[in-house]
């Protein structure tokens, strides 16, 4: 009966195929990650995996800041989004292993494509409670299928985490919205 539930909820949440699979695949990959990070860590020595991990954080916090400069200028989106980006960097550092740190990313980029599929059919307030859901309950699935495994565990501080994460995807597209082209046209 809750798994009929659940299925009933996604269906009325119209979130796109591409997120349900993005979060499906953050749940799937708990069960050979730490075998991916063991492997390029040995074969690549663990500092610079870790360095690689931080130069692509470090370029997805610049590519977002660019495109804002660029195509939003705005000086309040502007100020948002390095506030956030800091935060996240500050958050991520608080984690207290470095894959754990992955997932400060995965989940903000789970939470801002839920809110960006939720916002085309619900009220903002809506559509962000939604996205929270959305984030607990794969975050929770995770932490679930995690405690089965015999080499992970699952903590509830991890789902918190991902909820965190996943408020930071929520805050960057509810600050950025795109407007669209003709709007933008009329401006001018």
């Amino acid at each position: 009966m809750t798994l009929h539930y659940l299925i009933t909820i996604v269906k009325d949440m119209r979130i796109n195929k591409f997120t349900i699979g993005f979060g499906s695949y953050i749940i799937i990959s708990a069960s050979f990650m730490r075998q991916v990070w063991e492997f390029l860590g040995k074969a690549f020595g663990q500092n610079n995996v870790e360095i690689f991990c931080i130069l692509l954080f470090s370029a997805t916090a610049i590519l977002i800041i660019t495109y804002i400069i660029r195509f939003h200028f705005n000086i309040l989106r502007i100020i948002v989004t390095l506030a956030v980006i800091i935060f996240a960097f500050i958050f991520a550092w608080r984690q207290p292993f470095f894959t754990e740190r992955i997932h400060i990313l995965e989940y903000g980029l789970l939470g801002w494509l839920a809110v960006r599929d939720f916002s085309k059919s619900k009220p903002a307030l809506k559509a962000v409670l939604f996205t929270i859901l959305f984030v607990f309950l794969v975050g929770s699935i995770d932490e679930f299928f995690q405690k089965l495994l015999p080499y992970r565990v699952g903590e509830i501080r991890d789902v918190i985490t991902n909820i965190i994460s996943g408020m930071l995807g929520i805050i960057l597209f509810q600050c950025h919205k795109i407007t669209p082209v003709v709007k933008r046209m009329e401006i001018r």
